[in-house]
């Protein structure tokens, strides 16, 4: 069965299930994630796949000591504001290590016209990337599987995302809470930055559909847009505002962590 919601973002939903192969054989921990999609980070591909997350993470974090003020021989500060911009990079790096894609389609889907299906894949008048299916890409249960060549949902490529993004979170100080609207027709991420507690939305999904309708634009700004522009406006009537009581995917309740010491900034004297 699935362990404790992991941590305060990813208990919003996620839940690590261990198990044990049998004697002197080391523990599975197996992420279950939404819609029956989980990530077993002892597997082969997970592993290959979380070795090429961290070497296009390395540099970025080699980078935060430019984030110091100060010298060795005297007080050093944070900038906060610099260490929020590499963990936003963070990010991005990681999603760019995940080759997964969604149905959505461009406006110009030379496939769906080989296919012979007409009108599939393609977009409306507004624009909007249309739907279809590349069959060739995976689909299916593994999020290792999806991270290297996949396809799904709005659901499934924020899964994704979570389960290699989670690892990093404790080391990043990074609180994930996915995120659903209150339709349940929309998913995706929501990300707090501590101690700064700066709130970043994660939208692979929409990032997704953006590049593919906008030709020379890879959608990344939609990966780090700021919490309070992105819900500016909206309400429960929107696809973009989340549902205050998040899906329990593991089975367990979602509670909140106490704070600890150095959780968040403190306020200037």
């Amino acid at each position: 069965g699935a362990g404790a919601g992991a941590g305060a973002g990813a208990g919003a939903g996620a839940g690590v299930g261990r198990s044990s192969k049998g004697m002197g054989q080391s523990e599975r921990e197996v992420l279950h994630l939404e819609d029956g999609i989980k990530l077993d980070y002892s597997s082969p591909l997970a592993r290959a796949k979380m070795l090429q997350c961290a070497l296009a993470v390395g540099p970025l974090l080699e980078s935060l000591i430019n984030t110091l003020d100060g010298t060795l021989d005297g007080p050093l500060r944070l900038d906060m504001t610099g260490l929020d911009s590499v963990r936003a990079s963070v990010i991005i790096a990681i999603r760019r290590c995940l080759d997964i894609t969604t149905f959505q389609r461009s406006s110009s889907s030379q496939r769906s016209t080989a296919q012979g299906r007409e009108g599939a894949g393609h977009g409306d008048e507004r624009g909007r990337p249309g739907r279809d299916r590349d069959r060739s890409r995976y689909c299916g249960d593994d999020a290792a599987r999806f991270a290297t060549y996949g396809e799904g949902h709005c659901h499934t490529v924020t899964s994704v995302m979570t389960g290699f993004l989670y690892p990093f979170s404790e080391l990043l100080g990074l609180d994930l809470q996915y995120r659903e609207d209150t339709g349940g027709h929309h998913q995706w991420l929501d990300v707090v930055m501590r101690p700064s507690m700066v709130g970043l939305v994660v939208d692979l999904y929409r990032a997704d559909g953006f590049a593919k309708a906008h030709k020379g634009h890879d959608g990344h700004h939609l990966l780090t847009t700021p919490t309070d522009e992105h819900y500016a406006g909206a309400d429960a009537s929107s696809s973009d505002y989340p549902c205050l009581k998040p899906r329990p995917l593991s089975g367990k309740p979602v509670v909140l962590s106490a704070l600890e010491d150095g959780d968040v900034e403190d306020a200037p004297a």
